[in-house]
């Protein structure tokens, strides 16, 4: 990944939540599901100097795969070394239409959180792998509501001018 790159593009290509979005969308390829292998987007992210990480490889503990980038130290580290050097976390421009989209998005994710850990509970009465990452499944879903819920009363508190 190159160091004085401007813009940096986290993508993975098993990520669940964006082909959701894309088929709703009307099968528009969302960014963060591109191939940045093959053309026209190689080219065009190179000519533009934005950096790709693809994490399509990494496991995630997300059953929609939406959040790796969370789930990966050398992300972590790369948004805090952003943030450290003033990047605005939010786009003023990002209006109520998307921002409601996106507190759709993270209760779709909850949702599909809570169905996995209701499913593992029988599960994990005869499967110690399950019983094991039990505790977890509670942990991501208790944190996807808590992302959900916080998204939301972003959504419903009004922006400055």
């Amino acid at each position: 990944m190159p160091q004085g790159a401007a813009l940096h593009l986290f993508l993975s290509r098993d990520d669940r939540a964006l082909t959701i979005s894309k088929h709703i969308s009307g099968n528009i390829d969302r960014l963060g599901h591109i191939d940045p292998t093959m053309e026209p987007y190689r080219s065009q992210l190179e000519m533009a100097g934005i950096s790709v990480l693809d994490l399509t490889k990494l496991k995630s503990g997300d059953a929609l795969n939406h959040g790796k980038f969370a789930e990966s130290p050398d992300v972590v580290r790369l948004i805090g070394e952003r943030l450290i050097a003033g990047q605005a976390v939010t786009d003023s421009s990002i209006g109520l239409g998307e921002s409601l989209g996106a507190v759709a998005i993270g209760a779709g994710t909850t949702v599909g959180q809570a169905a996995s850990t209701v499913i593992s509970a029988p599960i994990s009465i005869f499967d110690p792998r399950t019983r094991r990452n039990y505790g977890r499944q509670w942990l991501l879903l208790g944190n996807s509501a808590g992302n959900t819920i916080g998204a939301a009363g972003t959504v419903l508190t009004p922006a400055a001018p």
